[in-house]
C-alpha cells in the first residue's frame, strides 16, 4: 500500500489535492572502503604473531625448553672437565667429536701457554691434526656429561652407540677425565 502524502498547492492551483506518491525508495547502507595491506605488511604481520605463539608458555604454565645446540654440548663437557686433574697426562691429546645434527667440537689436553702445565680444552672448531674422532648423538654424549649413564667406551663403540677412529690409547686417557 502506497503512502500518502498530502501536498499544498500554491494559489491559483487547485488547492488542498490530495497526491498518492510513490513509496519512498530505501536506500542501502553506504559500504566502508577497506583497504588490502600490502603483501610484505601481511608477512609482517604474520610473522609477529608466529613469534607470539612461540613465547607463550605450553600448556601448565611453563615456558617451552629452547632446543639444544652444541653449544649446550661444550658447555656440559666444559664444566665435567675443567678441573680434571691432567698432570699424569704425558703427551697432548687431541679429540674430535662429531655430535650427529648438531655440530663438530674438539677436546684436547694440551699446555695450557702460559707455562703453567697442562690443561683440558674444549674448544668449538673443526682440528685437522686430531688423534681420533668420535661420532656419537646428542642424546649420549648428554649422558655421559650428565654422569647418567655409567659408559664402559669400548663396548659402547662395540655396540654402535659411538664411533671412534684414530689412537685408542689417547681415546681412554681422554675417557677417564669423564668419569
Amino acid at each position: 500500500m502506497a503512502d500518502e502524502v498530502k501536498i499544498t498547492i500554491p494559489a491559483g492551483k487547485t488547492a488542498g489535492k490530495t497526491v498518492k506518491s510513490a513509496p519512498a525508495a530505501r536506500k542501502a547502507p553506504a559500504k566502508k572502503a577497506v583497504e588490502k595491506p600490502a603483501p610484505k605488511a601481511v608477512k609482517a604481520q604474520k610473522a609477529v604473531k608466529e613469534e607470539a605463539k612461540a613465547e607463550k608458555p605450553a600448556r601448565g604454565g611453563r615456558a617451552k625448553k629452547p632446543a639444544p645446540s652444541i653449544h649446550d654440548v661444550t658447555t656440559a663437557l666444559w664444566n665435567k672437565i675443567e678441573k680434571a686433574d691432567v698432570s699424569g697426562v704425558e703427551t697432548p691429546i687431541a679429540i674430535q667429536v662429531i655430535v650427529n645434527d648438531f655440530g663438530t667440537f674438539f677436546v684436547a689436553v694440551k699446555d695450557d701457554g702460559e707455562g703453567k702445565g697442562k690443561k683440558p680444552h674444549v674448544i668449538q672448531d673443526v682440528y685437522n691434526d686430531r688423534d681420533g674422532t668420535v661420532e656419537i648423538s646428542y642424546e649420549e654424549i648428554m649422558k655421559i656429561v650428565d654422569g647418567t649413564v655409567k659408559y664402559d667406551y669400548l663396548s659402547a663403540v662395540s655396540k654402535g652407540v659411538m664411533r671412534y677412529q684414530g689412537d685408542l690409547g689417547k681415546a681412554i686417557v681422554l675417557a677417564n677425565l669423564l668419569k
